[in-house]
């Protein structure tokens, strides 16, 4: 997603070298991948900063290298956690040129009206639908998180604002901010967001769930405006 320049004059090509840099940092300028990445996708990088764009980056090349990563434990931990496990696979990766072989997503909802889910990925816009969010009694978190664990299908259960138990069957369901989802869930459209989630008309919408199940995949970011 961000590209980093340096001065070859500096570029050690031995992984010693490289961990030796890290003391003094090297050189160069950060460039956008894709020129049309989104104003609020943007935002989130600072050079130097522990944003939660470098969690989310950190998160999915975890996800990636690791055959024991948990979405669920990384969710919890910062940047600097994160970091600590991860400098040398990093360093090893970027020096044999290996990328991630997945695409970058960003997802963005506006609670302005109509509410809407607006998917970008790899430089464009694939995906515009209709949302709902959640309603006032449990609202959507606001903010810019990493999805840490993704289900293709998944029963989520609780209890209703009102009392009344929930056990529904949800497809695509992609985890932030605790038990905040973008999920896909069928209903009639004209029917109001339910606990705290933000859906298409035609599936995905954000809820907390009653219980969640070990696994994991690669993070995307995901904002609430």
């Amino acid at each position: 997603m961000i590209r980093f320049q340096v001065i070859r004059a500096f570029l050690s090509r031995r992984l010693a070298g490289q961990v030796a840099t890290l003391g003094s940092p090297l050189k160069g300028s950060f460039s956008w991948r894709w020129p049309s990445a989104p104003a609020s996708l943007r935002a989130q990088w600072q050079p130097g900063s522990p944003t939660v764009m470098v969690k989310g980056a950190l998160m999915a090349f975890m996800a990636v290298t690791e055959s024991s990563f948990s979405g669920y434990t990384a969710d919890d931990q910062t940047v600097t956690q994160l970091a600590d496990g991860s400098w040398q696979a990093l360093l090893a990766a970027a020096a044999a040129n290996r990328a991630d072989p997945g695409p970058y997503s960003y997802v963005h909802v506006s609670e302005s009206l109509p509410e809407t889910l607006t998917l970008w990925e790899n430089g464009a816009t694939v995906l515009t639908t209709p949302a709902n969010t959640g309603i006032a009694a449990a609202p959507t978190a606001l903010g810019t998180y990493p999805i840490y664990v993704r289900y293709t299908f998944n029963y989520m259960s609780g209890f209703n604002p009102d009392g009344s138990y929930y056990h529904d069957p949800v497809y695509w369901i992609n985890y932030f901010n605790g038990g905040d989802a973008v999920h896909g869930f069928v209903r009639v459209p004209a029917e109001p967001g339910l606990r705290g989630a933000a859906h298409p008309h035609r599936p995905r919408r954000l809820q907390p769930p009653g219980h969640r199940r070990p696994g994991h995949r690669r993070s995307l970011s995901f904002l609430v405006s």
